[in-house]
């Protein structure tokens, strides 16, 4: 998480809502931007992120942005900027970077940031260019509700049940304005407020993405700080943060899978859901695990710990498709196939008929061949009348 210095304390500081959402340090007070890239919890590296769906640990570092150097963003999953609207030079390049490689970023502007620099310095990321917020004081009387643009996603979704704190219910009193020509091309709407300003847009960039959220997280313009839809936003993003940068490890049916792992006993979940002991046998002071029972297609998930089942490398078997491939050919693999035989391919009579129509210079001859056949019908009925007689 990257936040200029803040020396507010407790819930004056966005900060402070955004550890409770994650679960630590809960604390009120305490600067931890003073002394750079520090961990939370020093003690306590990892820490599990509240909710029932919970896939993976948590570890939080909050860094000041004046110190983001080429190596800031290495084995994290996500980066939240919180209220940031300036880096340094190389600071942009190495999020852009770490975006294309699959990560994932939120930015979220607040009271403390300038729309103008920010627009300035996330250009070239940002889902969309803010304006600020109308000004004067805050009517607790006026504000707007949160709407889900994006129905099909069953994560955000999820956000609206009343069981995690319905988001549709929280207040928002102020925001960064979106104009609907300033969201990049590509990006998504995925909640807007009630009076038809985008709240959160998504920009995908290589194979992750950056969010916008435009209404700050602290508690200075909203009040889903307090609701049970704020934490339950950030675990839904960090899963999916964590999920889009695990590569899958794809092999055929039948290829064993084949690990080195640091456990004697380990655990296979096969994709149907049963899960197979397996014991890695050691050489050289190391533990490699083997399993061959790969026949039937899906994901099958190695657990290192047999106990705990959020945490594994994950398998994907594909279909056996070397006798017959049942995907589409699509224009490019079509041109290239005719290119090989020499000859066109047409998916139907009409398309053939069509087709040999274009490439027959001369006339058409059926006609010409019908009126013979008539004739020669007439001649063979009239010679065959005149001598049967």
């Amino acid at each position: 998480m990257l936040q200029d210095i803040n020396l507010s304390d407790g819930f004056a500081n966005p900060r402070q809502w955004v550890k409770y959402a994650l679960g630590i340090d809960a604390a009120p007070g305490g600067n931890n931007l003073i002394d750079g890239v520090r961990p939370i919890d020093a003690d306590r590296p990892a820490v599990r992120v509240p909710g029932a769906l919970t896939r993976y640990r948590c570890a939080a570092e909050f860094v000041n942005p004046a110190q983001i150097g080429p190596g800031i963003f290495e084995d994290r999953d996500a980066a939240i900027f919180l209220d940031v609207d300036r880096l340094p030079p190389d600071g942009i390049d190495a999020a852009r970077r770490y975006a294309a490689r699959g990560g994932t970023i939120l930015l979220a502007p607040g009271p403390a940031a300038d729309a103008a620099r920010f627009n300035e310095t996330f250009a070239s990321i940002s889902p969309a260019r803010i304006m600020p917020p109308p000004s004067g004081k805050l009517d607790p009387d006026v504000y707007e509700n949160p709407v889900l643009e994006k129905a099909d996603n069953l994560v955000l979704m999820e956000l609206e049940s009343p069981e995690h704190g319905n988001i549709g219910t929280s207040r928002f009193y102020r925001h960064f304005r979106v104009e609907p020509g300033d969201v990049a091309e590509g990006a998504d709407v995925l909640f807007s407020l009630t009076g038809g300003s985008p709240l959160c847009l998504y920009r995908p960039i290589g194979r992750g993405g950056c969010l916008l959220w435009t209404a700050g997280l602290g508690m200075d313009w909203q009040s889903m700080v307090v609701h049970p839809a704020y934490p339950v936003f950030f675990a839904r993003m960090l899963n999916l943060a964590a999920d889009r940068r695990r590569f899958p490890r794809n092999i055929q049916p039948g290829q064993p899978i084949i690990a080195e792992v640091d456990a004697a006993e380990c655990a296979i979940v096969e994709p149907g859901g049963a899960k197979v002991a397996v014991h890695a046998s050691g050489q050289a002071g190391t533990h490699v695990v083997r399993y061959d029972h790969t026949d039937a297609p899906g994901v099958y998930l190695l657990l290192t710990n047999p106990d705990d089942s959020t945490q594994g490398l994950r398998y994907v078997v594909r279909d056996d498709r070397r006798e017959s491939d049942y995907r589409p050919l699509d224009p490019d693999g079509l041109r290239t196939l005719e290119r090989l035989m020499g000859s066109r391919l047409c998916r139907s009579e009409q398309q053939l008929a069509a087709a040999v129509g274009q490439d027959y210079p001369g006339r058409q001859l059926m006609p010409h061949a019908a009126a013979m056949l008539l004739g020669l019908l007439l001649v063979e009925a009239g010679l065959a009348r005149r001598w049967f007689a």
